[in-house]
């Protein structure tokens, strides 16, 4: 360990710095990790995750928290990322109870309105009630953020999340409705009422039409959030953004660095603000079948007789 690190603020870095920080400095992740965990053992700490009400109704009911929903959400997120480090471990059966829980956020989704909304102990749901409700940012069934916003935070399972709509084009047709209606909105003074750029649980948004098999839409929409939100003007960089604008920029969302050991070249051909698609993808040369995705472990994997990976991204002003 060589630096200890202290006043974190991990919900606004976590999905944005540190995984800037990861992606350029193998070393100083590893430090975070180890400061948190030196807090939490100094300062006697006890942990957020798992609380016994949330144990036993298997999400956070309102009557005990008024972040009913987002809390919930927040766990499963949470309790997932647990589940992976245990399964590095080899801790299998702790893994399973981890992955299990992670598919909680299901318990809060009201299948009436296709919100996550806030749920009593008895498990009636207190969803807003009309549509200035659901586009109110300061709703205290949320926490820093309004219905929307909740909409589409399950960050690690996208297709589960989508099949809770009905199916993967309504899925599409309602996120796309929440980006085309933030763009009405001109100022960043104020919360954005649909996609808020500036928000955590909103960043990982626009990748999720990749699920969908509308990858165009991703394409579309994050150039359309490259021009007019992560700007050269003095607001262009909401908040710990400068990861997001990094994605944006390179079509692609979360790198692997590979342990510091790899040298990763993205070459974007025809690019111009007329190109906006993706036409298709070169992966050391090779077309790139699973496009838009990419297998950091196979994919971005380097070996002793090669240290580095060329992603050729070629651009068109038509999808693919």
């Amino acid at each position: 360990m060589e630096h200890f690190y202290t006043d974190l603020s991990i919900w606004d870095a976590h999905r944005t710095q540190i995984s800037f920080i990861v992606f350029h400095d193998s070393q100083r992740p590893k430090d975070i990790i180890r400061s948190i965990m030196l807090i939490v053992e100094q300062q006697a700490h006890d942990s957020l995750f798992n609380p016994d009400t949330y144990i036993k109704y298997q999400y956070v009911p309102f009557d005990n928290e008024s972040g009913s929903a987002p809390l919930t959400l927040s766990y499963s997120y949470k309790d997932w990322a647990i589940g992976i480090v245990m399964h590095a471990a080899g801790l299998f059966d702790e893994t399973q109870d981890d992955y299990n829980r992670s598919q909680w956020f299901e318990h809060v989704f009201d299948n009436k309105t296709k919100f996550f909304c806030a749920r009593s102990s008895e498990g009636a749901f207190f969803c807003p009630s009309n549509e200035i409700e659901f586009l109110n940012p300061w709703d205290n069934r949320y926490v820093e953020g309004n219905a929307w916003h909740y909409r589409f935070f399950v960050p690690h399972n996208t297709p589960h999340r989508i099949k809770l709509f009905g199916d993967e084009e309504i899925f599409a047709q309602e996120l796309d409705i929440f980006f085309m209606c933030s763009r009405l909105w001109s100022t960043t003074v104020l919360p954005n009422p649909y996609y808020w750029p500036g928000n955590e649980h909103d960043l990982l948004s626009v990748w999720q039409f990749n699920y969908a098999n509308r990858s165009d839409l991703t394409q579309k929409h994050s150039r359309w959030i490259l021009d007019h939100v992560y700007t050269i003007n003095p607001d262009g960089l909401p908040g710990t953004m400068i990861m997001e604008h990094f994605q944006h920029g390179s079509h692609i969302y979360r790198y692997s660095r590979n342990n510091g050991q790899s040298t990763v070249t993205s070459i974007t051909h025809n690019n111009s603000a007329e190109n906006i698609y993706v036409q298709r993808v070169l992966l050391n040369g090779k077309l790139l079948s699973t496009f838009p995705f990419i297998d950091l472990i196979e994919h971005l994997k380097c070996t002793t007789q090669s240290l580095s990976i060329q992603l050729d991204l070629f651009m068109s002003s038509t999808p693919s």
